[in-house]
């Protein structure tokens, strides 16, 4: 479980490395940018349906009161995150990104800090939730 989770968050990492690296560009690459994005929203979608069908689930069996609770607050941090990546996406579309790049990239930079503090915070909770698990 811990290595899939890992191999979401490399993923998730490499996909954020493209980004910001594009971002260092005077102008938005129209063509590689949107795939970048795309691609980017897609595993993180694949790594949430993973954290909330696998990894919660397996982890709440037998779980303690505060397992349980961080358990929820690791969904509710999530849908909080998710909520602001999907206004991010919504605001800064194709035609949005060419009108305001440095305004682009200053708001991905917020949403780089967001999720690469919710991979921290999700490794570190199964890390330390995976040792009840299999005791």
């Amino acid at each position: 479980m811990l290595r899939t989770l890992s191999g979401y968050h490399r993923r998730i990492a490499m996909g954020l490395d493209e980004i910001r690296r594009l971002c260092r560009d005077d102008a938005p690459d129209t063509i590689v940018l949107p795939r970048a994005r795309a691609a980017l929203g897609q595993v993180s979608i694949e790594r949430s349906r993973f954290i909330n069908q696998v990894v919660v689930p397996r982890l709440l069996v037998g779980a303690n009161y505060a397992s349980a609770r961080d358990m929820l607050a690791l969904q509710n941090s999530f849908a909080a995150n998710r909520l602001v990546s999907d206004q991010h996406v919504a605001k800064w579309t194709d035609v949005t990104i060419a009108a305001d790049w440095s305004g682009y990239r200053a708001a991905a930079a917020a949403i780089w800090r967001m999720m690469e503090q919710q991979m921290a915070d999700e490794q570190a909770l199964v890390s330390r939730h995976l040792e009840h698990v299999y005791l």
